[in-house]
C-alpha cells in the first residue's frame, strides 16, 4: 500500500502534510465588495483530482491581505478542508507587461488631455470672434444712431445673443477644465507606479494554502476569501435639471479606486457604505480620576480602538453565484441592512489596481424639484438657481461631489452632504443669465446733527433694478442688509423701506419676495442713515 492510500484510508490529520500532493490552483476574482477603506474578495478555483490528500495552493495573492480575514469553501462530490493558512513569498521580478500595460494607459490619457487642449484653443478663438462682433456690432449701431434709433427689442437681442453664446463657451470650458484635471490626477497616479517599478524590486506575495482531503475522484471548486486594504469608493453624482418639465436626473455613481495588486476583471461587484474601520462595538468610558498634586490629565484609560474584527465583516454579501438580474434602470440591487446599505451592481465590472478612478452607476433616479431663485447683489451680480429636491429612493445619498447640469450644458461643480431616504435638500444650479439684477449706490452724504453735542450722521441710498427676460413669471428673493450697532451710541437708523413696511432680522437681513413676470422690470430703493459722537472712530462703515 502507497503512502498516499494509507493516509487516506487511516485519516492521519497530524501526518496530512507530509502526506499531501502540492497542486497550484489558478483562480480568478469573482466577486467584490468595496468598502470606504478596503474591501472583501472572492476567488475561484477549479481543479480535478484523484482521490488523495493535497496541498492547494493559491499563488501571487495580493501581500496586504488580512491574514485572519481569510475563508475557504468549496464544493465537490466528496471532499473535506482541513486545513487552510497564510504565507508569504517574495517574486524577484516585476512582469514586463504591467509596466507596458501602464505605458499604454499613460498614453491613452495623454492623448485624451490633447484632444481638451485643442478644444480650448477653439472655444479661446470662438470668444475672440465673439468680441470682434460686439465691437463692430456698437460701430454700426453708432452709425444708425444718425438716421434710426435702435429699438428696445433690437437691443434685446445683440444681449441675449452674447448672452447665450458666452454662457455656453464659458460653460464647456469650465467642464474640460474640470475632466482635464481629473486626467491629470490619473496619469500622475499611473506615472507614480512606473516609478516605483525598479529592474531590482522584489515583489512580496502572499499564497493561500488549502489542504484538501478527497475521498472520490472529481471536480472540485475553491472559493478562497479574504479582506485586502488598499480599496476604497466614494459616491459622485451627475445631477440634470429640466426647468421645462419640472424635474432633476440624478445619476448615482461610484468611484471606486484600488492599489491592492491584483486587477478585478469581470467581477460581481457591490459597494458598502458600512464601516468596518470604526467599529461596531461602542466604546466604554471608564472612571476619571483625580489626584492632589499630580498632574491633572486623562488618566488610564481602557479606550475600545474601535477595529472591527475581521470575523465580522459580511463575507457572506460576497458569496459566489449571485443570481444577476436584468440590466435596467435602476443599475443597482439595493439591500438594506441594519446600519448601512448595500449596492449590488448588476453589470459584470472590472477595476484594475492602478490606484485610478472608477465610474461605476449606482442608480438613475427621476426626482421631483421646486425650483427657485435668490440674489446676493451686494456679493456678487448674478441670480442664483436652486432647486430643492426630494430623496424618494430606498437608499441613502452619501455626501460627495456633484456636477451640475442645465438640461445638456455644464453649470457648476457642487457637494451634497448625506441625504436619507424621504429627506430634501438643496442644488445650486448656478447663474441664470436670463435674470438680471443691478445694485448701485447713489447716494452717501454726510451731515451733523445737535445743538451741544455734534453727531456724525452717514446716510447711504442704494437702488436695485432687476429684470426678467424670461418667457415665463419667476419669483425671486433677493437679500441685503443694513449694519447692526454693537454700542449704544451708534445708531443705526432704517428709512427706506420704513421698517412697518419691511422689518430686518436680527442680524441685519432685509429679505424682498418678488414675483417677475416676462418682461417685467422693477426697482426699489434702500436707504439707512448711521449716526455717532463726533470724533469717534467707527470701524464696519463702507
Amino acid at each position: 500500500m502507497n503512502l498516499k492510500i494509507y493516509c487516506a484510508l487511516t485519516g492521519i490529520v497530524v501526518a496530512s502534510a507530509f502526506c499531501a500532493e502540492v497542486k497550484i490552483v489558478p483562480s480568478s476574482v469573482t466577486a467584490v465588495t468595496v468598502y470606504a477603506d478596503r474591501a472583501a474578495v472572492t476567488r475561484m478555483g477549479h481543479i480535478s483530482l484523484q482521490s488523495g490528500n493535497y496541498l492547494l495552493s493559491f499563488n501571487n495573492l495580493p501581500v496586504n491581505i488580512l491574514d485572519q480575514s481569510v475563508r475557504v469553501s468549496g464544493e465537490a462530490v466528496g471532499a473535506k478542508i482541513l486545513d487552510v493558512r497564510v504565507e508569504t513569498a517574495f517574486l524577484d521580478t516585476i512582469p514586463e507587461e504591467r509596466i507596458r500595460g501602464l505605458q499604454a494607459k499613460v498614453q491613452e490619457l495623454q492623448a485624451q488631455v490633447n484632444e481638451f487642449n485643442d478644444r480650448i484653443g477653439i472655444l479661446n478663438t470662438e470668444r475672440e470672434f465673439l468680441a470682434q462682433i460686439k465691437a463692430q456690432t456698437a460701430d454700426n449701431i453708432s452709425k444708425d444712431l444718425k438716421v434710426q434709433r435702435p429699438t428696445v427689442e433690437d437691443w434685446q437681442k445683440v444681449i441675449s445673443f452674447f448672452d447665450v453664446n458666452l454662457t455656453k463657451n464659458f460653460a464647456e470650458q469650465r467642464k474640460i477644465i474640470k475632466d482635464r484635471g481629473d486626467l491629470q490626477n490619473k496619469i500622475d497616479a499611473l506615472q507614480r507606479q512606473i516609478n516605483q517599478i525598479s529592474p531590482g524590486f522584489r515583489r512580496t506575495v502572499k499564497n493561500i494554502l488549502v489542504e484538501v482531503l478527497v475521498m472520490q475522484t472529481g471536480e472540485l471548486r475553491i472559493f478562497p476569501a479574504y479582506v485586502v486594504v488598499g480599496a476604497q469608493w466614494r459616491p459622485h453624482y451627475d445631477v440634470r435639471v429640466s426647468m421645462e418639465s419640472q424635474d432633476v436626473e440624478l445619476k448615482y455613481h461610484a468611484l471606486i479606486q484600488q492599489s491592492t495588486g491584483e486587477d478585478w476583471i469581470n467581477a460581481d461587484l457591490s459597494l458598502s457604505t458600512a464601516r468596518p474601520d470604526v467599529g461596531g462595538v461602542k466604546p466604554e468610558l471608564f472612571p476619571w480620576y483625580l489626584a492632589v498634586a499630580q498632574p491633572v490629565g486623562m488618566l488610564q484609560r481602557k479606550a475600545a480602538s474601535g477595529a472591527m474584527s475581521m470575523d465580522a465583516l459580511p463575507l457572506t454579501a460576497i458569496q459566489p453565484e449571485r443570481a444577476l438580474a436584468a440590466i435596467e434602470a435602476p443599475v443597482a440591487e439595493i439591500e438594506t441592512q441594519a446600519t448601512s446599505a448595500l449596492f449590488h451592481i448588476l453589470a459584470k465590472s472590472t477595476i484594475p489596481s492602478d490606484n485610478v478612478p472608477h465610474k461605476a452607476t449606482i442608480a438613475i433616479e427621476k426626482l421631483h424639484a421646486d425650483f427657485s431663485y435668490s440674489s446676493t447683489p451686494k456679493l456678487s451680480p448674478y441670480v442664483y438657481l436652486k432647486a430643492v429636491i426630494k430623496n424618494t429612493t430606498a437608499a441613502p445619498l452619501l455626501a460627495g461631489s456633484a456636477a451640475i447640469f442645465s438640461n445638456d450644458d455644464y453649470v457648476a461643480t457642487s457637494s451634497l452632504k448625506m441625504i436619507s431616504p424621504n429627506e430634501t435638500f438643496d442644488a445650486y444650479l448656478g447663474i441664470d443669465p436670463a435674470i438680471k439684477i443691478e445694485r448701485k449706490l447713489i447716494n452717501k452724504f454726510i451731515d451733523y446733527t445737535g445743538t451741544f453735542t455734534k453727531n456724525v450722521r452717514v446716510t447711504y441710498e442704494f437702488n436695485f433694478m432687476m429684470e426678467n427676460t424670461k418667457k415665463l413669471e419667476q419669483k425671486v428673493l433677493v437679500q441685503d442688509q443694513i449694519p447692526i450697532s454693537q454700542n449704544e451710541k451708534i445708531v443705526v437708523e432704517q428709512v427706506e423701506p420704513a421698517e412697518k413696511d419691511m422689518r430686518r432680522d436680527d442680524q441685519g437681513l432685509m429679505n424682498w419676495n418678488l414675483a417677475m413676470k416676462p418682461a417685467e422690470k422693477k426697482s426699489w430703493k434702500l436707504k439707512f442713515n448711521v449716526e455717532y459722537p463726533q470724533g469717534m472712530t467707527v470701524s464696519g462703515l463702507e
